[in-house]
């Protein structure tokens, strides 16, 4: 399959357009579950502008040189509200009203109470990052107010040139930009994508005859798509050292996020575990194409050479991600704060897998496609 876009190209006249358009949230009204009106910015903007090459005195493009221009941007802050199950102050420090069972010795703790000396390293990390009870509602405990910002740039410049009669060549540059963070079910589940594309592309058209046309073609094509834990769950150098790994990639990929505690009934922090994902998609083709014309026959025939890469990492849950079931202590939230956890899964470099973190792969793909085409 192919598809063929076309990208409009300057004239004689200067010609341009622009647009700016605002939103927020100075109009809207406080959703019924909000304790206030959610921030709102959003404003998308750009311009269009086309025309010859004209520098006075210099060069004057008329009937020769074009240029177009184009840019759009959008900047968008936004925030929601999430109700979360989390485990209340008493929980935290280890205080229960339920018996708790002492995993060393079968017994009950004293008066339901985990002492702190025995918190586990993975609970001392996670809980700093519990966001508090701080409501009484069905929908949970604890209401946050998560932040949803994106970026949007794309911008595209062209250049056309007649050479003569028989010969015109254009090109241009496109980029797209796309930073933004996707709010989940929970605080958890909050990713970050970084999206970066360029594109280099040129055309040479030249004319044999009135019956007689041969287009040559070159494309290049980046395209880095990146998914991190989002900001805020970042795990840093000092929570990767206290939780003391062994036999595990260390934490040193940008946007790696905490370890994902699953707690069965409430909600204890930590981040995304198929982060980070790093996907490089650099491609390039070249193709030479002529159309020949004779009678009633119109014969098309070429070649076209296409190199695709992916380069991305092959393994992510670098920091593990748990479940405490309360199989241990019979409540779960108690299992935790000791670190028995019922299962645990991650990722740690094999015997062929190098010592690079994620287990990077790099993959060519090359295409050669001549082709025939006659239409009558």
């Amino acid at each position: 399959n192919q598809i063929n876009i076309n990208i409009k190209s300057g004239t004689n006249q200067l010609h341009g357009t622009g647009f700016d358009f605002l939103r927020n949230n100075s109009l809207d009204s406080r959703n019924f579950y909000d304790a206030n009106i959610t921030p709102l910015r959003r404003n998308q903007y750009g311009f269009t502008l086309g025309g010859p090459v004209y520098i006075p005195k210099l060069y004057d493009g008329r009937n020769k040189t074009f240029f177009f221009a184009d840019y759009e941007g959008l900047k968008l802050r936004q925030s929601s509200t999430e109700f979360l199950t989390v485990p209340t102050m008493a929980e935290t420090q280890g205080i229960f009203t339920t018996p708790v069972v002492n995993p060393e010795t079968g017994l009950n703790f004293s008066n339901n109470q985990v002492p702190q000396s025995d918190f586990s390293r993975l609970a001392n990390v996670i809980l700093p990052t519990i966001p508090p009870a701080n409501v009484v509602s069905p929908f949970g405990n604890s209401r946050v107010v998560v932040a949803s910002p994106a970026d949007d740039y794309q911008m595209i410049y062209r250049i056309d040139e007649n050479l003569g009669s028989k010969d015109r060549i254009n090109g241009h540059y496109a980029q797209y930009t796309w930073n933004s963070i996707a709010a989940g079910a929970s605080l958890s589940s909050d990713e970050a994508y970084q999206d970066l594309t360029h594109q280099v592309a040129a055309t040479w058209t030249h004319t044999f005859s009135p019956t007689v046309v041969n287009d040559l073609r070159f494309g290049f094509l980046r395209a880095v798509a990146n998914k991190l834990a989002a900001p805020y769950n970042h795990i840093t150098p000092a929570q990767i050292a206290a939780l003391d790994y062994q036999n595990v990639w260390p934490g040193t990929l940008p946007g790696v996020g905490l370890p994902d505690p699953g707690v069965t009934g409430v909600y204890t922090g930590g981040g995304g575990v198929n982060t980070p994902w790093y996907n490089d998609q650099p491609s390039f083709d070249i193709s030479n194409s002529t159309s020949v014309v004779r009678g009633t026959h119109t014969l098309s025939f070429g070649a076209g050479v296409r190199e695709w890469r992916l380069l991305n990492n092959t393994s992510t849950g670098f920091t593990g991600q748990y479940s405490f079931q309360g199989d241990w202590t019979g409540v779960p939230m108690a299992d935790f704060l000791l670190g028995d956890f019922l299962e645990v899964w991650g990722t740690s470099p094999g015997p062929k897998s190098g010592t690079t973190p994620g287990a990077p792969v790099d993959v060519h793909y090359l295409s050669l496609a001549p082709y025939v085409e006659d239409d009558w």
